[in-house]
C-alpha cells in the first residue's frame, strides 16, 4: 500500500512538474490561455507569472518527505480550482483551444480544445491527491480520511 503513496506522489509530482514547465515555457500564450478561460488580462498576467512557481513549488513539496502532506493538500487545491474552471467554461457553453493542454499531454488524439475529458482528468487527479494526503500514517489526518 506504501508503494502504491509513492507512487501517487510522483505522478503529481510530474503533473505539476510538467506543467509549471510548460507555463513558464511560453508565458505569453499562458496568459492568452487564462483569456480564453473567461478571466480578465489582468489576472491572466499575474497567473502567468504566479501560478508557474506555484506548480513547481507544489512538485517540490511533494518531494519532501516532512512537507508531503501539506504538499497534497495544495495539489487539491489547485486540481480543485483547475477543474472547477473547466467546469464552468463547459456549463457556460464554452470550449476554448488552450496551448497549456497540448504540450502537457503526450497522446496525439487528445484534444486541446476544453472539453468533458479534461473536467474527468482533474477530477481524477483530484481523487488521487486527495488519497495520497491520507497516507501521512502517523496524525490524526489519517483516522479522519479513514472514518
Amino acid at each position: 500500500m506504501l508503494a502504491l503513496f509513492i507512487f501517487f506522489r510522483l505522478l503529481l509530482v510530474c503533473v505539476f512538474v510538467i506543467a509549471g514547465l510548460a507555463k513558464l515555457g511560453d508565458r505569453a500564450r499562458t496568459r492568452e490561455d487564462f483569456e480564453a478561460l473567461g478571466l480578465p488580462s489582468r489576472i491572466g498576467l499575474i497567473l502567468s507569472f504566479c501560478l508557474p512557481f506555484a506548480e513547481l513549488g507544489v512538485g517540490a513539496l511533494l518531494l519532501i518527505e516532512s512537507l508531503a502532506n501539506f504538499g497534497t493538500v495544495c495539489a487539491l487545491v489547485l486540481l480543485t480550482i483547475f477543474t472547477g474552471v473547466i467546469g464552468v467554461n463547459l456549463w457556460r457553453g464554452r470550449r476554448p483551444n488552450l496551448c497549456v493542454l497540448r504540450f502537457t499531454h503526450a497522446r496525439p488524439n487528445w484534444p486541446s480544445h476544453v472539453g468533458p475529458q479534461h473536467l474527468f482528468d482533474g477530477s481524477v487527479r483530484s481523487v488521487i491527491a486527495r488519497a495520497t494526503s491520507c497516507q501521512h500514517f502517523n496524525s490524526d489526518i489519517t483516522r479522519n480520511c479513514t472514518h
